[in-house]
């Protein structure tokens, strides 16, 4: 039973296939707790996937080792609520080849994402990625707010709306 406010709600339990935990990844912001969580569920769907490919006609899956094993991915799971999209690209950076985004040919070369989201790829503050970013001649500080160049056009996008913003793809900082 999980709290909730007021007494108590019964648990809920989701069975998802790899694409959709993979998916549910993507909604998670970065902590401890959900990195671990992220590096544990990847070794879970690679585990059960060599057993699969490895599995002949005459062999029989332990119907306990399946179930210890989707318990554990489901537990993980819960913890993926709070996440974003981004999570996605640092797991990868992370994994490299083990990462999800590869085994499901994800690709992110026409995504684009905030300067912050870009340092944090560099290991830079979002400042001295705007910075570079006006180094590179894509981006210019009008009154304090930045402003994509004519040739910033070919890497990144203006969204409008109340607050104006930059965002740019990943191959900006290639």
């Amino acid at each position: 039973m999980l709290k909730a406010g007021r007494g108590t709600t019964k648990a809920k339990t989701y069975f998802l296939n790899e694409p959709q935990a993979t998916l549910l990844l993507t909604f998670l912001r970065n902590n401890e707790i959900v990195v671990e969580f992220k590096v544990d569920l990847v070794k879970v769907f690679y585990e059960m996937r060599m057993k699969l490919q490895n599995h002949t006609p005459s062999q029989k899956l332990s119907l306990s080792e399946t179930v210890a094993e989707t318990e554990i991915a489901l537990k993980l799971i819960d913890l993926l609520k709070e996440s974003k999209g981004f999570d996605l690209l640092l797991l990868e950076k992370v994994l490299k080849e083990s990462s999800p985004t590869k085994l499901l040919e994800i690709d992110f070369s026409q995504t684009y994402f905030l300067p912050t989201e870009l340092g944090q790829l560099l290991g830079i503050s979002p400042h001295e990625m705007n910075l570079l970013l006006e180094k590179k001649g894509f981006q210019v500080s009008k009154n304090g707010v930045w402003k994509i160049t004519e040739s910033g056009k070919s890497f990144g996008m203006e969204i409008g709306g109340k607050f104006s913003q930059l965002k740019w793809r990943v191959d900006t900082i290639l």
